[in-house]
């Protein structure tokens, strides 16, 4: 059995849906921003996880770095970006895991949020991120520069980036690999 994982990520928490190959809903729980607590969520399905699909707009470096240092493959989508998608969430028109799909129509809101805390990084999270950050870029540096070329010339040709982002999230951290797309693609401007 695959099963594939969606993250809401929110300022201070989280939303984490997991589904299997049939659409089958396997887990869906709200968690606060700890990598601890995700790792543990996610922990159950890590042998069968495909992939793992984090939804944000901004402050999402912490869980895809820590995602991918523990072994997933990460995605980042950003909602704002993905025009044909746009109004459908709050709708309910699409089924977006962590969002609509798991969401109890008839649960009060408010009590979703009753006990979250606004969680901040100390300056030693901070720096153990940037550490593993650096042991993660230092352990691929011999596979990184071709990863990177390897996803650009994908990117150029009109090739599939999404099969070629699946091999280069191995070896790259995702500022690398973004840097590596506004190269050839030019600067994302977010709809206003």
């Amino acid at each position: 059995m695959e099963t594939y994982a969606g993250i809401d990520l929110h300022s201070s928490n989280n939303f984490i849906g997991v589904i299997n190959d049939e659409d089958k809903r396997l887990y869906g729980k709200r968690h606060s921003n700890c990598l601890e607590d995700v790792l543990r969520a996610l922990n159950p399905f890590k042998q069968s996880l495909k992939g793992v699909v984090v939804e944000s707009t901004f402050n999402w470096y912490w869980l895809v770095d820590g995602l991918q240092e523990n072994g997933y493959i990460v995605h980042l989508a950003n909602p704002s970006a993905m025009k044909q998608y746009e109004g459908l969430k709050h709708t309910g028109g699409l089924p977006i895991i962590g969002v609509n799909t798991f969401r109890d129509p008839e649960a009060n809101e408010d009590q979703w949020n009753d006990g979250l805390e606004l969680a901040r990084a100390t300056e030693a999270e901070k720096q153990s991120q940037l550490k593993r950050l650096a042991a993660f870029k230092k352990r691929h540096q011999d596979q990184s520069a071709s990863a990177l070329e390897r996803l650009q010339q994908v990117a150029l040709s009109g090739g599939n980036v999404f099969a070629e982002l699946m091999h280069t999230v191995r070896y790259c951290s995702l500022g690398q690999i973004t840097r590596a797309l506004y190269d050839v693609g030019g600067k994302y401007r977010r709809n206003m």
